[in-house]
């Protein structure tokens, strides 16, 4: 019985502010989704259209080779890949600390507070998502020196593309969340991240195969559309995504299968549905205490 009210009570202490305070609200935002979503779909959509051209060029004197970035045809954008992972890292360090919020969100509860000098734990999920940027700028700037002719060992590119992923994986599967549909749209996250790390290992063991280097083209877009997906789900409001009931949990394994086998997302809205044979037309059902929120007739929109 101790056990239970201490695993109570450190339940409690996550959601503690510096000053004592409660805080349950949900962290994060809807852009903090949206634009790092839309980031690996372009991201995947330009491999996928580089292994594809070098498909359509490859003979028998030049085969096809699996590359850790694609140059552009302009000259003056040829390192373009590798600069965007060196450049936007620490803009994306900057919006998740600072620029995204209010006030610029501290790593420890500072003097005078009642938890001070501890780990201040509503800002985790900042700190968190700042540490996964680090390993993109390392990839970007061992492209640079691969480029630059530094004596690098063959795959070494791919093999620090490979482990930035696996350090945004490794993180996400880390990342503690509480409410049922929090976490499990972040377990469906890291599935997500883990599947670009596998494309891009089995890609660095077999270079010669387009197929995995479309895999990972397809991965890395599958990420994006799940990444922009859960900002939807968690900041949009949609009354099916209610964290109050069970079905919204339940529901989004189904959508993170059809966005990765066919591109679609299902919405899934109420159907006004009578309450039976002395109901009043155009009645529907209501929310009520036990959380059963919707009709048992739904439609599927694709």
């Amino acid at each position: 019985m101790g056990g239970g009210l201490e695993a109570g009570n450190a339940t409690m202490t996550m959601h503690t502010e510096c000053d004592g305070s409660l805080d349950i609200s949900r962290k994060g935002s809807w852009q903090g989704h949206i634009l790092p979503g839309s980031v690996f779909v372009m991201w995947g959509a330009w491999w996928a259209y580089n292994v594809c051209l070098a498909v359509l060029k490859a003979n028998h004197s030049r085969p096809y080779a699996a590359q850790p970035w694609f140059r552009m045809g302009l000259k003056r954008f040829y390192w373009m890949e590798p600069l965007l992972k060196i450049i936007l890292p620490p803009l994306a360090v900057s919006v998740e600390l600072y620029f995204d919020h209010t006030a610029f969100r501290y790593l420890y509860c500072p003097k005078g507070t009642q938890y001070a000098g501890r780990y201040a734990v509503t800002h985790m999920n900042n700190w968190q998502h700042t540490s996964i940027y680090p390993a993109f700028l390392v990839s970007g700037v061992t492209d640079v020196l691969c480029l630059l002719g530094v004596p690098l060992p063959p795959g070494t590119g791919q093999s620090v593309l490979a482990l930035a992923f696996g350090v945004m994986s490794f993180i996400m599967g880390s990342h503690r969340k509480h409410e049922p549909l929090d976490a499990a749209v972040h377990l469906l996250l890291f599935y997500s991240m883990l599947l670009v790390t596998a494309a891009l290992l089995a890609e660095l063991a077999r270079p010669s195969s387009p197929a995995l280097g479309l895999a990972r083209a397809w991965a890395a877009v599958f990420l994006g559309a799940w990444l922009c997906e859960v900002g939807v789900i968690e900041f949009d409001g949609l009354p099916q995504w209610s964290t109050d009931y069970a079905g919204s949990a339940m529901f989004a394994p189904v959508v993170w299968a059809m966005i990765g086998l066919l591109g679609l997302d299902p919405k899934v809205e109420p159907r006004q549905a009578s309450m039976g044979p002395d109901a009043g037309a155009g009645q529907t059902y209501t929310p009520v205490s036990d959380g059963q929120r919707w009709p048992a007739a739904f439609h599927i929109d694709v």
